[in-house]
């Protein structure tokens, strides 16, 4: 095989480290995963397809009524099962720009919102596959830091389907926070990663989310 050839082949082969991270996540948190929808970006046509992944918690023998909208690790043992779509990093155009801004983003999040629910030809981002009894989560890289701008996000996401809303920080946050007595470092790159990172001391173990918000 020619390098050229290799080169151009290569070029198709991504790594998603976000993907991982929810998987591991949930795994983590006694959680079945599957990956439901794949997740493919193609930068130079500008399409962006949202990876969805269905998580079953097999300890609880159904969901609650109503969920907290700003989801945190306390409340997964009261998720029976959900589909939880990720806005990553990875799969988008986010950048370090839009978190000092919270106009910026909240626009940001419609752009991309807005155009995956056109694309599913649907009033809802839920594939009308999927399982209509489990809670519709979504992950994103950050929230607006003004409380109305927050609450202004919510009720965007209430409207097009969501039941409730995760940080990827907080997602990292309980990661790092396990990394070290972990069976998943062997089955996720991303797992052992944030194990050495915590071994030698180049990543500190965060305060809870609470505390911060």
């Amino acid at each position: 095989m020619s390098c050229a050839r290799l080169v151009r082949r290569r070029r198709f082969f991504f790594v998603n480290v976000e993907h991982d991270l929810v998987r591991a996540y949930f795994e983590e948190n006694n959680f079945l995963v599957s990956q439901v929808e794949r997740s493919i970006s193609e930068i130079t046509k500008k399409k962006i397809n949202l990876a969805v992944f269905s998580v079953l918690n097999t300890d609880c023998n159904e969901n609650p009524q109503k969920l907290n909208f700003r989801v945190y690790t306390g409340d997964l043992n009261r998720i029976r099962n959900a589909h939880v779509t990720l806005l990553s990093w990875q799969d988008t155009s986010f950048s370090n720009g839009l978190l000092s801004s919270d106009t910026k983003l909240l626009k940001f999040f419609h752009q991309i919102l807005d155009s995956n629910q056109k694309k599913n030809d649907s009033n809802s981002l839920i594939n009308s596959k999927l399982d209509n009894s489990a809670f519709r989560l979504l992950v994103v890289p950050a929230l607006p830091k003004i409380e109305s701008k927050c609450q202004e996000l919510f009720h965007y996401l209430k409207s097009i389907g969501f039941d409730g809303v995760f940080t990827l920080s907080s997602i990292l946050e309980n990661l790092l926070r396990h990394s070290i007595t972990s069976n998943l470092s062997s089955n996720y790159g991303v797992f052992h990663l944030l194990k050495l990172l915590k071994t030698y001391g180049l990543a500190t173990e965060p305060q809870l989310d609470i505390f911060n918000n």
